[in-house]
């Protein structure tokens, strides 16, 4: 008998807990699941400073490159060659020498003439002084020896441009002199560049022009080189627009003593034109246009909230913001182009400039 009463037991109890569960699981059905908002990337804004940049270019080249030309009145053998191409030479090395016998043979024979005429001339001063010479018969003499003087310095000087010097330091990059041929004045003999300071010619546009000046310091990478930033510096402006391309002619020059950098190798060369610190910056990518308003989104309290802005300078990437947002605003930057004020959503990442070029790659 009292096997029957516990199984009873036993059975009710089962049917109750069997009620329960099933109340339960109705009461979970009828909950209502609470869909998420849409996801978006942010950035939290925090002041900065900002730089515009333009990106320009070019070949460098030296910053000055001359033609040795010997400095005669016709044509000389060419006696003697010192140096080859590729070699580096000093500011009045000799480089090479012409044949000196004929004008070696005029200076000689001017020279005895004025040592003769200097002679004399001495030698009558004394009887001038006693009035044994006429004064006009002095004077001739004095202009006799003035005259062979002059001619002893030309004739030097002749003698002296027969050696051939190097104006520059720098490297000989062409030669055509070889011993036994013949030197002219209409020909250079050699080309010599100097290297230790290359620069770029590179065109800014009208609306920055004014916006450098010669000192300023800009960036530059040489591919071909390194992937090294170097430091370079702005030596002239153009004052003329080149009426092809529409630009200015900017002339920068990057230090080379090290001999790190080749003419001929391109260089990119980045300029600041625009400076602004301590600002508030957005990505274009988070700018919608509402007629000739710009609007951004930003998160408050998991909405979407729809702000108006003003803004400064920009670089086609982002833009500075001088109205409407405040340090601490979290500005929505991916996702928000279908976003309506007020519309809930979810940051699924708050990202950095760099997170951001990588999502946009993505």
């Amino acid at each position: 008998m009292m096997k029957k009463i516990a199984l009873t037991f036993l059975a009710v109890a089962c049917l109750s807990l069997s009620a329960c569960n099933a109340a339960e699981q109705a009461e979970n059905t009828n909950e209502v699941v609470e869909e998420p908002g849409t996801a978006v990337y942010t950035k939290v804004l925090q002041a900065e400073d900002f730089d515009r940049v333009i990106i320009t270019g070019g070949l460098l080249q030296a910053e000055s490159t001359v033609s040795v030309m010997p400095k005669i009145a016709g044509m000389e053998e060419i006696t003697a060659v010192y140096v080859k191409v590729g070699d580096e030479v000093t500011k009045g090395q000799v480089l090479a020498e012409l044949d000196q016998q004929s004008a070696q043979l005029q200076y000689d024979s001017t020279k005895l003439q004025y040592d003769e005429a200097l002679k004399n001339l001495n030698n009558t001063k004394a009887l001038y002084e006693m009035g044994a010479v006429s004064q006009n018969d002095y004077e001739s003499l004095e202009t006799q020896v003035k005259s062979l003087e002059i001619s002893l310095q030309s004739l030097q000087l002749s003698l002296d441009n027969l050696t051939i010097t190097a104006p520059i330091s720098g490297s000989i990059v062409s030669a055509s002199a070889e011993v036994g041929s013949y030197a002219s004045a209409s020909s250079a003999m050699f080309t010599i560049s100097d290297t230790t300071t290359l620069e770029i010619v590179a065109g800014i546009s009208e609306g920055n022009v004014n916006k450098i000046a010669v000192g300023d310091t800009v960036s530059m990478r040489i591919p071909t080189a390194s992937e090294a930033v170097y430091e370079g510096r702005i030596v002239e402006i153009g004052k003329v627009m080149d009426t092809t391309s529409k630009s200015y002619p900017v002339r920068i020059a990057l230090d080379n003593k090290e001999g790190n950098f080749l003419s001929g190798m391109y260089a990119e060369v980045s300029i600041v034109t625009d400076r602004v610190t301590d600002c508030l910056v957005v990505p274009v990518d988070a700018i919608t246009y509402r007629e000739d308003e710009k609007v951004v989104m930003v998160v408050v309290d998991g909405k979407a909230e729809e702000r108006v802005i003003t803004t400064g300078v920009d670089d086609g990437d982002y833009y500075v913001v001088t109205e409407g947002l405040a340090a601490g605003d979290e500005v929505i930057v991916k996702g928000n182009v279908d976003l309506v004020n007020g519309e809930k959503v979810t940051v699924t990442k708050v990202v950095n400039e760099l997170d951001l070029e990588t999502a946009e790659e993505n």
